[in-house]
């Protein structure tokens, strides 16, 4: 198995990727409104329920929906801006950071992240936040800062991607 493949339950004859793809049938039984995302055969280690980007915007309530059947289906899972992320396995962003700087770019991460900054949009962005200790956020995380514990270093007043572009400006004219 490589690191990028979702492993198989202990104990269960079924793949990992069979009890993600029940986790979300069930899902968008449970939640009207909700849809896979569009990039989901694309994905390797984890399934994504959108509940924004192609389909009608649902209110928190649906979202808040979507996490109780995820956490009653026993899968680790974290809200992005516009999917709600779910996987099997003790990994997230921050991991999977870790294993490409170390075993792929072959440096030693801190050193790595030292000299980076991280930018994000979102609570399954919180672990890049935390790791890196320099983190930007556009402004759309505001909604989000409630339930997040490791917030960024900086938010952006511009939302999206128009918050990405702020703080490249930010960033560029810091080096001058």
């Amino acid at each position: 198995m490589t690191r990028r493949q979702v492993p198989a339950e202990p104990g269960s004859p079924s793949s990992g990727r069979d009890k993600l793809a029940r986790t979300a049938a069930r899902v968008l039984r449970e939640v009207p409104g909700t849809a896979l995302a569009a990039d989901q055969a694309f994905r390797v280690s984890d399934f994504a329920i959108d509940y924004c980007e192609d389909v009608t915007p649902l209110p928190p309530e649906k979202v808040e929906a979507i996490c109780r059947v995820l956490a009653e289906e026993g899968v680790h899972f974290k809200v992005s801006s516009i999917h709600v992320n779910f996987w099997i396995g003790d990994f997230d962003k921050l991991s999977g950071a870790r294993t490409f700087v170390q075993e792929d770019a072959g440096a030693g991460f801190s050193e790595v992240a030292e000299r980076s900054i991280f930018i994000g949009d979102s609570p399954n962005d919180e672990p890049l936040f935390q790791g890196f200790p320099h983190s930007i956020a556009v402004g759309n995380i505001r909604q989000f800062l409630a339930g997040i514990r490791h917030l960024p270093e900086f938010i952006t007043e511009a939302d999206s991607a128009a918050g990405f572009c702020e703080a490249a400006r930010i960033i560029l004219g810091r080096r001058r």
